[in-house]
């Protein structure tokens, strides 16, 4: 039991021993120290932040001639079906409607182009726009538009897709558009025109309807609304023969027209003339 206790200690006096004789790890070095920094020194320049481009400026808001050509030009882009220039003349979130056609509005830019206009294109390749009457007030414009082609391709329809019939069409509509406040583009659109006169020119309506009109006005005006008293007249005896028209009024009614008049119903089969005709059958209505 002694030696065995003797050959323990033995051991841990030994294991002491070597762990006394290993060397000593060497110390870190010290860091080197830091360059000193003459008292006079210039301090280090600023660092500059990048400078940027000036925006180009925003063109002043288009002049009320100018808004006019705005208008016939995009038309005359639609005639030569130029889409790449004619998508311009449409604001990004644009929106376009056929009145009470049982289509439902569109909204945004491409689809104004793409579901409208170049649908209209195939369906009739040679379709155009003729201005008979053109009024432009502020941001307003109005026209009279005689639209003319033949049905050589398929049309979308609220009933379904129309086939070509190789019919001809030519019926005015009333197209209405809201320019942006910079007058450099449609914000808003509405062609107003009879689809029962439309369908019945495809074949497609049985009831009487208006021939395909194939000439336009003799006469073209092209007016800018500039406040004058003659538009207010004009305005003056518009309101009249509108009340006198909402009472059925038929004696009012012919005293606010020429003899000659000419009462165009776009949705009768012909015109009604004559002061005793166009008055007489207006408060019929």
């Amino acid at each position: 039991m002694k030696h065995s206790i003797g050959l323990i200690g033995l051991a841990i006096v030994g294991l002491a021993a070597c762990q006394q004789q290993e060397p000593a790890a060497a110390p870190l070095a010290a860091p080197s120290p830091a360059a000193p920094v003459a008292a006079n020194a210039p301090a280090p320049a600023p660092v500059a932040a990048p400078v940027e481009a000036p925006k180009p400026a925003a063109p002043p808001p288009a002049t009320a001639d100018e808004r006019s050509k705005f208008y016939k030009d995009c038309w005359a882009q639609f005639n030569a079906k130029d889409w790449a220039k004619f998508q311009n003349c449409y604001a990004e979130n644009a929106t376009s409607e056929q009145v009470d056609m049982g289509m439902p509005p569109l909204v945004g830019r491409a689809n104004v182009i793409d579901k409208n206009a170049k649908l209209f294109a195939v369906a009739f390749p040679d379709l155009t726009g003729e201005h008979e009457l053109t009024l432009v007030n502020g941001d307003d414009i109005l026209s009279v538009v005689l639209l003319r082609g033949t049905q050589k391709g398929p049309l979308p329809g609220p009933q379904g897709e129309i086939p070509a019939t190789n019919k001809k069409i030519g019926y005015l509509a009333l197209h209405h558009i809201t320019l942006t406040p910079d007058g450099r583009s449609v914000a808003k659109e509405r062609f107003m025109y009879d689809g029962g006169t439309f369908m019945a020119q495809l074949g497609l309506n049985p009831m009487p309807a208006r021939k395909p009109l194939e000439q336009g006005w003799a006469e073209k005006p092209s007016l800018i609304s500039s406040g004058s008293e003659a538009e207010k007249a004009n305005l003056g005896t518009v309101a009249a023969y509108t009340a006198a028209f909402n009472k059925h009024d038929a004696p009012a009614v012919a005293a606010l027209m020429t003899d000659d008049v000419v009462f165009s119903d776009l949705a009768a089969p012909a015109d009604r003339v004559g002061k005793k005709e166009a008055s007489s059958r207006t408060t019929k209505c």
